[in-house]
């Protein structure tokens, strides 16, 4: 007994030493990120929401049983985010586009809990047949916003009788695309959100619909933490590495969001994007900023490489021969990932 009690010991302290020396680590192979696919984000510039809905999907695979299937809707949480005080003060209309990965959580997730992504899609495959998966939600959004556009102009003249003639037009082209009047808001309900001030609380409205099908995933005890990298240079590099080591080597691994340049990915190893701190400027007028996950790690020769877990699709056109792709993952060298980042961002909970 005491033999093998000395032979676990040595395996478990062998293990952690792997772990310590470099050993690969790859969270999308029987971790937390084995059962969320690779998202694409088509022309939409939501990479912030992918970002965020991937490490909500990974966190709740983990700790939630029943809910490997589980897919946190980018739509809701885009809209959401968005969809914010600005807007309703100054009734500014806006897009998804562009926001900051752990804001958009706190204001959605947090909030609101998660939406599953399956009855909207469910929707827009009806709606959009033929139409490629990854620019349903663009196109859903076009046509939301020039509804919403029409009938407020049509109000000037017609009053209140336009909202509800804006919501008959608005229904019966969704259900001439073979959208079922089940899985739709009602003329009533399409009317009182067409009273939005913006077009943004109008599609905020109609997916919030939508996400009543199925219950909202409460994630009380999470915190999404933002980190900057202040140092990009040896110091930067160092706390990076030690960073992922350390996140992706725990029990229940979790992955690590960043916010970062995303021309590297096609440009290369030669690519720098940033200054040698946080508080330099930009060197190239667009940097192509871009919200990504870290969900690999390993060591080739004396490089260090992180996998990057990026929302273009599972396709690898379009990215530097200097990055190997695996099916929409990239394995890119952390030190000129480091020289390319501003912040990382993770989401902890008790567990």
């Amino acid at each position: 007994m005491k033999s093998l009690f000395k032979l676990a010991i040595m395996g478990t302290q062998m293990a952690l030493m792997a772990t310590a020396l470099g050993a690969e680590l790859r969270l999308d192979k029987d971790g937390s990120m084995s059962n969320v696919p690779v998202h694409h984000q088509g022309n939409l510039g939501t990479c912030y929401a992918h970002a965020a809905s991937q490490a909500t999907d990974a966190y709740i695979h983990t700790f939630s049983r029943g809910n490997q299937n589980w897919h946190t809707s980018t739509t809701m949480l885009g809209t959401e985010y968005r969809d914010n005080f600005i807007t309703h003060i100054f009734g500014k209309n806006g897009d998804i586009e562009g926001g900051y990965v752990c804001t958009s959580y706190r204001r959605s997730i947090k909030k609101n809990g998660a939406c599953d992504e399956s009855t909207i899609e469910g929707l827009l495959d009806k709606m959009y047949t033929g139409t490629q998966r990854s620019y349903r939600v663009a196109r859903i959004f076009t046509d939301l916003t020039l509804s919403f556009n029409q009938t407020k102009k049509l109000s000037r003249d017609l009053g209140e009788a336009a909202y509800s003639q804006g919501a008959d037009k608005l229904l019966a082209a969704l259900t001439q695309t073979g959208a079922l009047a089940a899985e739709l808001p009602s003329a009533e309900e399409v009317a009182r959100a067409l009273h939005s001030r913006t077009n943004l609380q109008f599609a905020h409205k109609f997916f919030g619909h939508l996400c009543q099908h199925t219950p909202r995933v409460r994630l009380n005890d999470t915190k999404c933490r933002n980190h900057h990298l202040w140092l990009r240079g040896k110091r930067g590099l160092t706390k990076l590495i030690k960073e992922v080591r350390a996140r992706l080597s725990k029990k229940n691994a979790q992955p690590v969001m960043i916010s970062y340049c995303g021309n590297v990915l096609s440009q290369g190893r030669k690519y720098r994007g940033l200054g040698n701190t946080l508080l330099d400027p930009f060197k190239t007028a667009t940097c192509g900023y871009h919200a990504s996950a870290i969900i690999g790690v390993r060591e080739q020769g004396n490089t260090t490489q992180l996998l990057v877990r990026n929302s273009w699709g599972e396709g690898c056109s379009g990215y530097s021969p200097d990055w190997q792709c695996d099916k929409g993952n990239l394995w890119l060298d952390a030190e000129v990932l480091a020289k390319n980042m501003t912040d990382y961002h993770l989401l902890e909970g008790k567990r």
